[in-house]
This record gives C-alpha cells, structure tokens and sequence, in this order.
C-alpha cells in the first residue's frame, strides 16, 4: 500500500495524530511520501517512517502555482493508494486522481466545502465538526475519528 501526505500545520493535536500515524502505517509495511513545510519540530519524528519532501504552500509562493502540478504528477508516477490531506489548505492540493482513495481530515469547522472538491471523505476530529460539514451540504462519506493522544505513563 502507497500513502501520499499534505501536511502544512505547525505543532499541535492534528501534528500529533499525523506522527503516530505515520509511523504506525510504517510498522505496517506502508510505503509513504509526505509533503511537509520546513522546519517542522516534528519532521525528525517521521523521519524513516516516510519519505520527506519539504514546501512552503502559502499564497505569495511560487510553490503556491507549482506544487500542485508537481503534486498531480507525482500521484500518476507513484501510483498511491491513498492521497490524505490535513486540512482544508491541504486539501486544495488534492488532484483528481481516480485511481486513489482521497481523504481531507479536519480539526476545526470549515466555512466552506470549496477545499475538498476532490475529496472522497471527509474525517472529522469531533462529532460537531462532522454535522458542520454535511450542514453545509456535503454527500459523500464522512467518519469521526478524533486525535490519537501519547501512551506514555505520567506521574500522578
């Protein structure tokens, strides 16, 4: 199985999810490509679980014109499986690639469906977030899944 990542946030819950998720499906065998913003205090997190590609997806960028080309290019050369984006900024890379499952997942409450115009589900971190997006009209799937936390043992 191929996984092709966007993922542009920062640090936080969604950079959480997104590491053990990472190299959770590397355990697994899941070959991975991750497209990433650099300098991300996790990216030594994922390092060996996906290959790294790094972008700077903003508005005033010439990655911003190219990477979605690059990102098309890329789903026809590498045949994925599955093409996820983390949020909706993400989610405006996603290609119309038929050959791959296309998921957009959600921390926050969209204003608008516009991002995930190729998007087959949408995966809410919270219930709330899910009855947002089909209240503003969207069809297709959507499932609730909310944000994995560490396992490690703490002190009382």
């Amino acid at each position: 199985m191929k996984v092709i990542h966007f993922h542009f946030g920062k640090d936080g819950g969604a950079e959480r999810f997104f590491v053990h998720l990472a190299n959770a499906l590397a355990e697994r065998g899941v070959e991975q490509t991750s497209i990433i913003r650099p300098g991300r205090a996790w990216r030594r997190e994922i390092e060996g679980a996906t290959k790294i590609k790094e972008s700077h997806f903003r508005n005033l960028s010439l990655d911003r014109l190219l990477l979605p080309l690059k990102v098309r290019h890329m789903a026809r050369r590498e045949k994925p499986d599955v093409l996820m984006a983390w949020a909706p900024r993400a989610s405006e890379l996603m290609p119309d690639y038929k050959d791959a499952l296309k998921i957009s997942r959600l921390g926050d409450y969209p204003t608008r469906l516009s991002y995930f115009k190729n998007t087959d589900c949408l995966v809410c971190n919270t219930p709330g977030i899910a009855e947002r997006v089909l209240s503003l009209g969207w069809k297709r799937q959507v499932k609730v899944i909310s944000n994995f936390t560490d396992a490690e043992r703490v002190e009382p």
